[in-house]
């Protein structure tokens, strides 16, 4: 996705042109296809494009209307532009030479403030309005897209990427530390809205902001995700051509570009339905789709019978062979070194600045994507909660509601299918739900909450009763593996609410770094609300999970990825590659020796992890503890890089 920024000075005078040029260094990066500003009286604003549409080699921002009345900067990645089109009242043709700003500036131009109702697909703009000298803000329900802002002595300054905000170093940064402790802790995320710094927040999915003259900032909720269910098939076979349909607009829509596509992909049935209905779109137009997977290192583990469930290459190679236009690259990046992510700085993102299991194959996908031409890369991140989720509980929720009569055939098919033993099946659908519920709901009564919470985290319990997060005992949301849940429909609720949230921030920052698109297909609104619309016994029909897409991809994938039940364990060899890096060894002792954080980060625990990684007794452990060692090391490299920027206004050493 493109970039842009911006300076808003509503109160009158010339913008300070040597900030907005600071701005600009900030946001120029390698890789986009050029740079482009404008400057007027109380308004300035620059764009970073990345040319990934067919329509966006017309596209030239910042872009003023027709009318002379509106400046408009942002990124985009529209769907269902047919639709749009239609309702603006273009031609085909017109539509073909409009890129995605116009139509938002011709949305706009329509219907104003409510333009947002009728735009689809990843986005986040800045308007600017002549008429009332006023700036509006907007992001999407929910996709791969971000817009920080901050107000400093009644100028707004504002950004899609937080880094280039404050490397530009025009106003100073002040950790929150607050949200430092809410990020240390596993499954909390930052508060909606706030970032690591007290003065520069973000415009959270799903919302528009307005700033008038007088520098008052009103926000509206535009959207909402509703949990009710609304559609009742007669027929499965109907729900599932609805489903297909909706599957191949969604990925289609995000399979248009002018370069090549690509997609992460992995043995699941997500990101291989992703990859089926792409590669089908691109052979229609004669294009190739590049897929990318990894693979361990080391992937022989002592004491583990099933080492094939670390071996996912194995499924989709079986699958690509399948597809004449589908280039597979199976990737186990022997040479890929965490000590080198960690001592460069260019890796740290302010939003999310933790390194994950992950980082490193991701990384290495990217940079491997750019020398091909690949700027589009698609992946199912969501999947899990929209096109095949499993309803966890179902069974269990069904019997404390008493609804004997679906639960009765529930049992009732799983007894025909010949593999039904009694015991088990009561062990998986009832005492096993049970027994995790109630361990949760007791944990989570009083303090039991917070103390299961702080557990979790790598910031010193001491540094993090300091602050209000611990002191008022205020409510974290919905924890994973915390936050007692046992309606199945509710629980996919709060995940996705919570996913809508925060994930496509995160996926924009780490593939707009290196001047690539990411896209998630699962993620179209339109799929989320058909998948809401059903009913939540539907997914789980008969007692096949995932039954709805399952159904739908019968004949279409192979039985080994159709009908796997199994889990994969992708970096599964994490700890061994984390022994193996020698300058590693050297980061340890430099920060053992290093003083100034102490007073923030859990250094005994640190070592306690690092010391468990051991692959060799237990690979499930030593990628735990390995995902904690690599998220401690990087609070403590973010802190440095923090020490910085923020001109010693890190956070105080409260034992003082």
């Amino acid at each position: 996705m493109s970039g842009f920024f911006g300076i808003f000075r509503p109160q009158g005078g010339a913008v300070d042109l040597e900030a907005f040029e600071q701005m600009r260094k900030a946001t120029e990066r390698e890789g986009f296809d050029g740079m482009e500003t404008h400057v007027e009286e109380k308004i300035a604003m620059g764009h970073l494009m990345l040319r990934v549409s067919p329509e966006s080699k017309y596209d030239k921002q910042p872009l003023k209307s027709s009318c002379g009345n509106y400046l408009l900067v942002g990124h985009f990645r529209l769907d269902y532009r047919d639709e749009l089109g239609d309702k603006l009242g273009l031609t085909q043709y017109e539509l073909e030479l409009t890129p995605d700003s116009k139509l938002v500036m011709l949305s706009y131009q329509k219907w104003k403030e409510k333009c947002v109702h009728h735009i689809e697909g990843d986005w986040a703009f800045a308007l600017y309005s002549q008429l009332d000298k006023s700036l509006f803000f907007a992001k999407d329900r929910g996709g791969y897209s971000a817009l920080f802002f901050t107000n400093f002595k009644n100028i707004i300054y504002f950004s899609s990427d937080l880094n280039a905000l404050v490397d530009a170093k025009i106003f100073p940064v002040e950790i929150d530390e607050n949200q430092l402790c809410r990020i240390g802790i596993t499954g909390v995320e930052l508060n909606n809205g706030q970032t690591l710094f007290k003065n520069i927040i973000h415009v959270k999915s799903a919302y528009y902001l307005s700033v008038n003259s007088k520098i008052n900032i009103t926000e509206k909720e535009y959207w909402q995700l509703k949990c009710e269910q609304s559609v009742n098939y007669k027929y499965d076979e109907d729900c599932f051509q609805d489903f297909q349909s909706l599957l191949s607009m969604a990925t289609s829509s995000r399979s248009r570009t002018i370069q090549e596509t690509g997609i992460l992909l992995s043995s699941g049935l997500d990101s291989t339905t992703v990859a089926y209905f792409s590669a089908h779109e691109l052979a229609f137009r004669d294009k190739k789709l590049m897929s990318y997977t990894s693979f361990p290192k080391y992937f022989e583990f002592e004491g583990l019978k099933d080492s094939f469930r670390f071996r996912e290459d194995l499924n989709v190679k079986e699958f690509v062979k399948e597809f004449q236009n589908i280039e597979g690259e199976f990737l186990d990046f022997p040479d890929a070194k965490y000590s080198e992510l960690f001592l460069d700085n260019s890796h740290i993102d302010y939003y999310a600045p933790f390194l994950t299991n992950n980082t490193f194959w991701l990384n290495g996908i990217y940079e491997m994507a750019v020398q091909k031409n690949v700027k589009n890369i698609l992946n199912g991140q969501l999947g899990n909660y929209t096109i095949s989720w499993n309803a966890p509980g179902l069974d269990l929720y069904l019997l404390l509601r008493l609804n004997f009569r679906k639960l009765f055939k529930r049992t009732q098919f799983a007894a025909s299918t010949g593999e039904f033993l009694f015991i088990d099946y009561i062990k998986r659908k009832f005492y096993r739900p049970l027994r995790n519920f109630l361990k949760l709901a007791i944990g989570g009564i009083g303090s039991g909450k917070t103390n299961m919470i702080l557990s979790r985290s790598i910031i010193k319990k001491s540094f993090s009763e300091n602050f209000s997060l611990i002191k008022e005992k205020k409510e974290f949301g919905f924890l994973p593996g915390i936050t007692a849940i046992l309606n199945p429909r509710r629980l996919r609720f709060e995940i996705l609410n919570k996913n809508f949230a925060n994930i496509g921030m995160k996926w924009f920052g780490s593939s707009h770094s290196f001047a690539v698109q990411s896209a998630d297909p699962t993620s179209d609104c339109r799929l989320v609300n058909f998948s809401f619309s059903i009913d939540e016994q539907f997914f789980n029909k008969k007692g096949m999970e995932k039954y709805i897409l399952r159904k739908t991809m019968d004949s279409k994938i192979s039985k080994n990825i159709l009908l796997q039940s199994k889990s994969y364990f992708q970096s599964i060899d994490i700890g061994r590659r984390l022994l193996d890096d020698k300058n590693l060894t050297k980061i340890i002792s430099d920060i053992k020796k290093n003083q100034k954080f102490q007073f923030v980060q859990d250094f005994d625990e640190f070592l306690a992890s690092f010391d468990k990684i051991h692959l060799r007794q237990n690979a499930m452990e030593s990628m735990l503890h390995s995902a904690t060692s690599v998220k401690i090391i990087s609070l403590f490299y973010f802190l440095e890089s923090l020490n910085y920027i923020c001109k010693n206004k890190l956070p105080h050493d409260v034992s003082e």
